[in-house]
């Protein structure tokens, strides 16, 4: 029975890719000790291959269940292969994930899901380049539909079967890398020959979880630190800001040269930020909605009562015509109705008294007085 562990970030499609190698012929049931869902299942062309979907997470930290549940199953378990499906259209963000499952050692397949979207959008992905950056290999599906999962999951058996641990690319900056040797060198006695550069990196981080298992005692910790702090001094950084630089810094220039993003093929939401995000264009359609919006609540919707107000939206032609017009017409309306007082000083007290009025409202002693 060949083992294949499904891992990837939230909503990256890992339940649809799931589905579409398992079908019906799949378990779902809780971790143990949590209420996390597990799902595992046959492959539907070869049943010998079973499928784990592992919870969504965005690191292997200890910080919430979904973690904890995949961080023990990967060190503890460890299954014969690794399926790490990735969206394509959030590369960036998903290698980063990717790079800690490197670390672990556990022969391995990237999947780009969403490749339909990537098409649509223009941007075309350098597989190869992919590929030889993080040293495994890299496949391309959308598992919604249905194309590329058959390739996915015979490359992951493939893999699983032949046994060959990744190796993982250097991440981080030279003088990390010096502290990470120096952590091997103190603490080779205490770390497995599986997952060896995971290790090495909770060591750094100081992961009181992964010292325990290790059986790093206090002795060995005070000399690791001296270490890391020496590391931190030098880089003028926190140690797990080090390492989690090292890994964006990694994710953002692999993604940036393995994806080629087009121009014409841009989603609308895409298309709605370069223009309502325009340096020169914002402001002004900002103001074009904001008088939009008040022209809307005002001239349509308080057209309807009956006064001044209904007065002033009135006029020929077009709504903003009619508006401009309306809003001219209110200088005599108000000057003749109150000859004392100038049209526009009265116009100017009447909303001043009524907007302070409004905002005086939401104060707690106005309210709490029954006087008023």
């Amino acid at each position: 029975m060949v083992t294949i562990a499904l891992a990837g970030n939230p909503n990256a499609g890992k339940t649809t890719l799931f589905n579409a190698l398992t079908g019906d012929n799949q378990f779902v049931g809780n971790w143990p000790g949590v209420t996390v869902e597990r799902r595992e299942g046959g492959w539907r062309e070869d049943p010998s291959v079973r499928f784990v979907d592992l919870p969504g997470v965005y690191s292997l930290s200890p910080d919430t269940p979904e973690e904890v549940v995949t961080r023990r199953f990967l060190v503890e378990q460890r299954p014969d292969a690794l399926l790490n499906l990735v969206d394509g259209t959030n590369l960036e963000r998903n290698l980063y994930l990717t790079t800690q499952l490197l670390e672990l050692g556990i022969p391995m397949v990237v999947a780009v899901n969403r490749a339909d979207l990537l098409e649509r959008r223009g941007q075309k992905l350098n597989r190869d380049l992919l590929s030889r950056r993080l040293g495994c290999p890299v496949v391309v599906l959308s598992a919604a539909r249905g194309t590329g999962v058959a390739e996915a999951a015979q490359a992951a058996a493939a893999a699983a079967r032949r046994g060959e641990p990744v190796k993982p690319a250097p991440l981080f900056p030279p003088r990390a890398r010096r502290a990470l040797e120096d952590v091997e060198i103190l603490a080779s006695d205490h770390l497995p020959a599986a997952g060896r550069a995971w290790y090495l990196v909770k060591l750094f981080e100081g992961d009181q979880a992964v010292d325990q298992a290790l059986g790093v005692g206090l002795a060995l910790r005070q000399r690791l630190e001296v270490v890391i702090a020496a590391c931190e001094r030098d880089l003028e950084d926190d140690r797990e800001e080090i390492i989690a630089a090292g890994r964006y810094a990694f994710a953002g220039t692999l993604a940036r040269r393995c994806l080629t993003r087009g121009q014409g093929g841009q989603s609308l939401s895409q298309r709605l930020d370069r223009l309502l995000l325009h340096r020169v264009l914002a402001l002004p359609l900002l103001a074009v909605i904001l008088l939009g919006m008040f022209w809307v609540s005002i001239c349509l919707v308080g057209a309807g009562r009956r006064g001044p107000a209904r007065r002033c939206g009135r006029g020929p032609g077009p709504f903003w015509a009619g508006s401009i017009w309306g809003w001219c017409r209110c200088w005599p309306t108000a000057w003749k109705s109150s000859p004392a007082l100038p049209g526009s000083r009265r116009c100017w007290w009447t909303g001043w008294r009524l907007g302070w009025g409004q905002c005086w409202s939401f104060c707690p002693s106005w309210q709490r007085c029954s006087c008023v």
